[in-house]
């Protein structure tokens, strides 16, 4: 079969490079490592990826110019991997649905709550399959959309960096700062004032923490002991998974959420409000109900025994692919 992919997501800026992003690249890879029966027409606005030969396209239309090309290819199944179907398709489409934050939460996405929400209509309509990452997102299109499409849960796999540094680490002592990360967007979904509240706390009693902000730009330069670092490359990062005591994330929505199994399989703890990490992920982490539980548990310095072997066999890119390609026929 001809599979068409939507592979705009790798085309992310240098500072941008998020959960989407760490998706895109690490699917298109497992796709061409894992499915030798299939073959793959890959469309971006960008350069080539190392690993495949995209159809490159020009940035400016790109999803009308996608959406042609693909007709133009007569690709059997279109894998739409950014919450979006381009027009003029003429196969089988499979949705990707990376959370409906926007849905629940309309006050942070004035500038683009009308078109997610047009094409989260139009995927009920037009798209055979909605593949979701967590059971969460699948229990709100049952719950909360008025959506008869079939919804399958595909948990997405350990990013392939983070395995071969997980792997490396065996038997190893890694010396851990006392460091608190935040990783991610600085969008006020993401409630980054909530991990500044929480550190501040811990700092009247432990003035040897820190707190790292990645991805974090600007706001909370004046705080002592605060370091804003903006986005990282992905060695980088690593590192300080590494060698940081705590994770933590207050979002009030995720739908995966990359940097706590990223955290988890480097061995750094993580702290999260139950709407910061998805049901797949709880057992493995700390879970609070209120922030004011997080100081307590860093300061006492507590730890999860993080239970590697069974992330890495719960969440598996060959697993992924096996599923999704027998979504293709089914």
């Amino acid at each position: 079969m001809r599979i068409g992919v939507d592979a705009g997501g790798i085309c992310s800026r240098k500072d941008s490079k998020y959960g989407n992003y760490t998706f895109s690249v690490n699917l298109l890879k497992s796709l061409l490592k894992f499915d030798k029966k299939n073959q793959y027409n890959s469309y971006a606005f960008c350069g080539k990826h190392n690993e495949d030969d995209f159809l490159r396209l020009p940035r400016v239309g790109f999803s009308y110019t996608m959406g042609l090309s693909s007709r133009l290819r007569k690709d059997n199944v279109f894998l739409s991997l950014n919450q979006y179907i381009p027009p003029f398709l003429n196969s089988k489409v499979l949705f990707f649905s990376h959370g409906l934050s926007y849905f629940f939460y309309p006050q942070f996405y004035k500038n683009v709550y009308h078109s997610f929400i047009s094409q989260l209509k139009l995927s009920c309509e037009r798209a055979s399959v909605i593949i979701t990452s967590s059971k969460r997102v699948k229990e709100e299109f049952t719950q909360c959309i008025s959506c008869s499409k079939r919804v399958e849960v595909l948990p997405f796999g350990i990013p392939y960096d983070v395995l071969e540094e997980s792997r490396k680490m065996r038997g190893s002592l890694n010396i851990r700062e006392k460091r608190i990360l935040y990783v991610g967007m600085d969008h006020p979904i993401k409630q980054v004032n909530k991990v500044v509240d929480i550190f501040n706390k811990v700092r009247k009693y432990d003035k040897e923490y820190t707190l790292y902000l990645v991805g974090v730009h600007s706001g909370y330069d004046n705080i002592n002991g605060v370091k804003q670092l903006g986005f990282l490359n992905r060695r980088k990062l690593i590192e300080l998974y590494k060698t940081s005591k705590y994770l933590i994330t207050t979002s009030l929505y995720e739908s995966f959420n990359f940097p706590v199994l990223e955290s988890l399989m480097l061995g750094c703890d993580v702290i999260g409000l139950s709407s910061s990490i998805v049901p797949e992920l709880k057992e493995h982490t700390f879970v609070i109900k209120e922030i004011d539980d997080a100081h307590g548990i860093i300061l006492q310095g507590e730890k999860k025994h993080i239970a590697k072997n069974k992330l890495i066999d719960k969440f598996r890119w060959d697993k992924y692919v096996q599923k999704l390609t027998e979504l293709y026929e089914g």
